[in-house]
């Protein structure tokens, strides 16, 4: 798809919400550098899960 940006429906049930919302949290601080490092929570494509990802998810939420 022309465009497409990052998902952000973590779990897949077609909303960005509140499960998403807990997944996204327990994913925040983490580096590409991690072992648990998940880089579909990487927004940004920056290499971590801070606060741009809080910004772009807090944009989708409800969507």
């Amino acid at each position: 798809m022309i465009g497409a940006g990052p998902s952000f429906d973590f779990n897949g049930d077609g909303t960005a919400g509140f499960a998403d919302s807990v997944a996204f949290a327990e994913a925040f601080g983490r580096t590409s550098t991690d072992a648990d490092f998940d880089p579909g929570f990487d927004l940004d494509g920056d290499g971590t899960v801070g606060l741009g990802e809080f910004v772009i998810f807090a944009g989708a939420f409800g969507e």
